[in-house]
């Protein structure tokens, strides 16, 4: 079933395409799919850290399920959502704590921005779907 999902990727005219001597990858949106030696593993390049994380077994099925747009865009929402929490705590803190108002604007920009972002991707998914 991932054979499938990575041929979806490899067709996909928006994907990014990355090619090593060991392996062969496609990003879109965040989403990285890579083909090492015939081992097929995906990858959410938004999480924190120094390295990608692997999707959880959800979203590989989903992934399986549903084919490789619509897992792209599960991961895109949910990554979207993570950051609207943690930035909505964010503002809770600053209002309780600091109460910059400067800071204060700052951080509701970024989430108007992170707003009109996922509102973006609910309006491609349903176009697509």
């Amino acid at each position: 079933m991932l054979e499938e999902v990575w041929n979806q990727a490899k067709w996909h005219h928006s994907s990014a395409s990355i090619t090593t001597e060991k392996s062969e990858s496609r990003i879109y949106k965040g989403i990285k799919i890579e083909n090492k030696e015939g081992v097929i593993k995906i990858y959410n390049t938004k999480l924190n850290g120094d390295f990608y994380k692997e999707v959880s077994e959800e979203q590989y099925q989903y992934f399986m399920d549903k084919g490789y747009i619509k897992g792209v865009y599960n991961v895109c929402l949910f990554n979207y959502e993570n950051s609207l929490n943690l930035l909505q705590d964010r503002i809770r803190e600053e209002l309780g704590d600091r109460n910059n108002q400067k800071h204060y604007q700052s951080l509701k920009s970024l989430r108007d921005n992170l707003l009109t972002k996922y509102t973006k991707i609910i309006h491609e998914t349903r176009q697509k779907l």
